[in-house]
């Protein structure tokens, strides 16, 4: 996650939390080092 979050310029604290409210929502799971995403319309409205 912390690659993550310097490629991104955030905390990994944060990508974590959000990744995770995004796991919990259905909009991502994650395999392995692969994040899935699920429902890619409800992803765009995050923006």
């Amino acid at each position: 996650m912390r690659a993550a979050a310097q490629v991104i310029g955030s905390t990994r604290e944060t990508v974590t939390l959000t990744l995770g409210a995004f796991r919990k929502e259905g909009v991502l799971d994650a395999a392995g080092r692969r994040l899935i995403v699920k429902d890619r319309e409800a992803l765009a409205r995050k923006r």
